[in-house]
């Protein structure tokens, strides 16, 4: 997992690119147990920073997992992009939802 997420040179990239004060933190754990080390990211992490951490996870998994079984590799500076529309998108979907229930409520049953 430490490898994987963390030390290979491609997700090494991607962190760099990320937030300085999220790739400190993400840096400076030490944590070698999978379970722990995401609790602690869990429990220590605003929840803008720590969907931030949690999608960009996903996307070195992803782009890890194309690289090794179909040879498509992608560049870390793409993976971050990635992320960062991926979350603007999140952001996006928010007010709907919002929008949503508030139209519910104002209508009468």
């Amino acid at each position: 997992m430490k490898h994987a997420l963390l030390d290979c040179n491609m997700a090494r990239c991607v962190w760099a690119l990320e937030k300085e004060d999220i790739a400190e933190f993400i840096g400076g754990l030490q944590e070698h147990n999978a379970r722990a080390w995401l609790a602690t990211v869990c429990s220590s992490l605003p929840q803008d920073d720590l969907v931030r951490v949690v999608v960009t996870l996903w996307a070195i998994w992803y782009a890890r997992r194309k690289a090794i079984h179909e040879q498509n590799f992608q560049s870390p500076l793409s993976t971050h992009c990635f992320v960062s529309r991926f979350i603007a998108e999140l952001g996006l979907v928010k007010p709907l939802q919002k929008t949503t229930q508030v139209r519910r409520d104002q209508h009468p049953k």
